[in-house]
Formats: structure tokens, C-alpha cells, sequence
């Protein structure tokens, strides 16, 4: 599990969905994480920019919307020190109820992503 030190709570002038998996904070994009340690246990959305198939572009952007919604609510980016492999900082979207945006994407919009292997 990451350290508290290695967390830093950002204040965001404008907070946006890039997909379902990834926000973008005043420009800078970030890969959105489960509620687990960083690199053991995320989230992983269909994708949208060059899905394999239409229906992968669908339930994509359906996660993009989804995320989309929640990011008014009053939310929290607390960004890491790790990346992933695109290199973006790996961040949580903490919610004011202290649920994170991965964990309510995980209902329906994401599956749950471990290193080697998915798991629904």
C-alpha cells in the first residue's frame, strides 16, 4: 500500500473525463485507480480512442460519461508518485462520501485490472 507521503491532494481549476479510466486535471492527464494499493489493483474502461470494435467504442464511452457525471460532485484528485506504463500519474478521485470514482465505475463500466490479468 502507498504511504500517505506519497499521496498529494490536488485542487483542480478544471477537472475533465479524457475516457472512462482517465481524467485530465488543468491539462495534466492522470489514469484514474481503484480503492487498493496503486499497481496491484485498478480499473480498466473499454477503449475509445482505437477500440478493436464498435461495441468496445460503445461501453467506452459509455464509462466516459459515467465518469463524466460524477466529476461535479464535489471530488478530491489525489495523485501518486507512480505511473503507468504511458507513463500518466496514477490517481484516485475521491468522492465527498469517501468513495472513489474506480470503485463506482467498477458497477457496470469497468473491470477490475491486476498486473498479468483482468478480473470481472
Amino acid at each position: 500500500m502507498i504511504g500517505l507521503a506519497s499521496v498529494a491532494v490536488l485542487t483542480c481549476g478544471a477537472l475533465s473525463a479524457i475516457d472512462g479510466d482517465t481524467i485530465s486535471c488543468d491539462s495534466q492527464k492522470m489514469r484514474i485507480t481503484g480503492p487498493a494499493a496503486l499497481n496491484r489493483c485498478g480499473i480498466n474502461t473499454p477503449e475509445t480512442p482505437s477500440p478493436k470494435r464498435p461495441r468496445e467504442k460503445a461501453l467506452g464511452e459509455q464509462a466516459k460519461q459515467r465518469l463524466e457525471e460524477l466529476l461535479p460532485e464535489e471530488v478530491q484528485a489525489e495523485v501518486s508518485c507512480l505511473r503507468d506504463r504511458q507513463g500518466q500519474p496514477l490517481a484516485w478521485v475521491r468522492m465527498s462520501n469517501g468513495e472513489t470514482a474506480g470503485e463506482v465505475l467498477r458497477n457496470g463500466y469497468a473491470a477490475r485490472w491486476r498486473p498479468g490479468h483482468w478480473v470481472p
